[in-house]
């Protein structure tokens, strides 16, 4: 029996604002499931995300990396404008323009 992915799960000292974040970027509403706030799974991600509290110090770089793949340039450049609007920091990992 194969297994299915149905939720990455974030922990986070603001579970809202990371929420909020992910909302923004992939264009969807935050709803409450299974105790969490989530954001559904879409057909095209396959999975949902969700987001608990953690109180716990940043001890570190976050873990994990997502990857998002923009259909186009224009969407590229798109998502990364709305990415920044709503908080986040361009990092630099010595890629070049392409």
């Amino acid at each position: 029996m194969a297994c299915v992915l149905i939720a990455l799960t974030f922990s986070s000292p603001d579970p809202e604002g990371l929420a909020g974040f992910w909302a923004g970027l992939l264009g969807q509403d935050v709803t409450i499931e299974r105790g969490a706030l989530s954001l559904v799974a879409l057909p095209e991600m396959g999975f949902g995300l969700r987001f608990v509290p953690d109180a716990g110090e940043k001890w570190g770089p976050n873990q994990m990396h997502p990857d998002l793949k923009p259909t186009s340039i224009h969407e590229q450049v798109s998502a990364v404008h709305r990415a920044v609007e709503l908080g986040a920091r361009h990092l630099d990992v010595g890629q070049g323009p392409d």
